[in-house]
């Protein structure tokens, strides 16, 4: 197996152990939430996506939202704070889910475990704008 082929293997099992760990839910199920009237199931994430409040990650074209984004369902503002601190490269997609997922030495932790307590927001966008991007 070649190096490319290798990297998009383990890009394969990162995303499923994502998914394995990260509760998300459908578009079906965050129109459910939200109690929206709109006919399409897929414009409230969307709309929330595009807008900077949340992210989402897809598998087997299937749009994901990580439910640790949402509070009372709607978006935690807090989510939308840390995106806008992150560099563009990490705003969006997997490299957003992962950062969120990985543990960072500035936090001890997941930005995900660090925002289940409220006084640790800023220490999170602290973090999101000591991130950079990596090429490769």
């Amino acid at each position: 197996m070649g190096v490319e082929a290798s990297v998009l293997m383990e890009n394969v099992v990162l995303r499923r152990r994502y998914l394995m760990s990260v509760e998300t839910l459908s578009n079906e199920e965050v129109h459910a939430l939200t109690d929206s009237k709109n006919t399409d199931v897929a414009a409230t994430a969307s709309r929330w996506s595009r807008a900077g409040k949340i992210f989402t990650v897809k598998s087997c074209r299937a749009v994901r939202v990580p439910i640790f984004q949402l509070a009372g369902g709607r978006p935690r503002p807090e989510i939308a704070r840390v995106l806008a601190a992150l560099p563009e490269c990490q705003r969006s997609g997997w490299p957003a889910g992962f950062w969120f997922a990985s543990p960072h030495g500035f936090l001890g932790c997941s930005a995900m475990e660090a925002l289940e307590d409220p006084a640790r927001v800023d220490e999170v966008v602290a973090a999101a704008e000591r991130t950079g991007c990596t090429t490769g």
